[in-house]
């Protein structure tokens, strides 16, 4: 396993899919499974954005605490071969395995407030974020793993954080069915929308969704944009050929 957490804004979601399509892993994403969690935690969050930034960072850190007995239970659900990477910013550095192989990534405070200003986040969530960031900072040199800054490009920053985990990625084990495994991500992609619909909180319409492309090939990282009715007619069909993309 290898775990990629960091600050809100810190592009992990990106880099973590990149290094996990180039390299034939399964690839764990905390954030699809929000809605599962909250069903299975015995305390689903409830967030006050009246109250201080320190408050909610707190809020998060406990929520976290909460969630990672679910996102052990899910990891040792996974097949065991290819290895895996997991990310997402509830993967607190004190959580993790001791001498676990993991990175974390921490925007500089321009690019957080940038970010915020870009999603028309409140102010007290840009705050909180900043507070989170300098925190998994801290928390990550107190326990030994890698920091590193947000502070270049996508491609840039895939690279750097490639390089930093090389050794690390060589060590997981390659081979088993690498299109069912992309097939349980996009089901688990799928499942969250869904969640998400049901739940009342999502806004009007159907945007496309990137799900994965299930050919099987070594190396490939195609996206399929699809929308959830599209994929769940799809799926409800058996023809899963729609979600191939053909060899070049």
């Amino acid at each position: 396993m290898l775990w990629i957490g960091g600050a809100t804004g810190a592009g992990k979601t990106s880099i973590s899919r990149a290094l996990a399509y180039r390299h034939d892993l399964q690839l764990y994403n905390v954030d699809h499974r929000t809605f599962d969690h909250q069903r299975r935690v015995r305390v689903p969050p409830v967030v006050r954005w009246d109250r201080p930034p320190q408050e909610l960072v707190e809020h998060f850190l406990a929520y976290s605490y909460d969630r990672f007995a679910l996102v052990l239970a899910d990891l040792r659900a996974l097949p065991d071969t290819p290895g895996a990477i997991a990310e997402g910013p509830f993967l607190l550095p004190s959580l993790l395995p001791h001498g676990a192989d993991a990175a974390f990534l921490v925007p500089t405070a321009a690019r957080i407030r940038a970010t915020g200003a870009e999603r028309g986040q409140l102010d007290v969530l840009v705050q909180r974020n900043l507070l989170l960031a300098a925190h998994i900072a801290s928390d990550a040199e107190d326990w030994g793993f890698p920091v590193l800054l947000v502070d270049r490009p996508l491609d840039g920053m895939i690279a750097r954080v490639g390089t930093e985990l090389s050794a690390a990625i060589a060590r997981l084990p390659r081979g088993g069915d690498l299109a069912a495994v992309r097939r349980h991500e996009n089901d688990v992609l799928a499942e969250q929308v869904w969640l998400y619909r049901a739940s009342g909180e999502a806004p009007p319409g159907s945007p496309p969704l990137p799900f994965a492309c299930e050919c099987g090939a070594a190396g490939c990282d195609a996206v399929v944009e699809l929308t959830l009715d599209e994929y769940e007619a799809i799926s409800a069909a058996g023809d899963r050929s729609p979600l191939r993309r053909p060899t070049p």
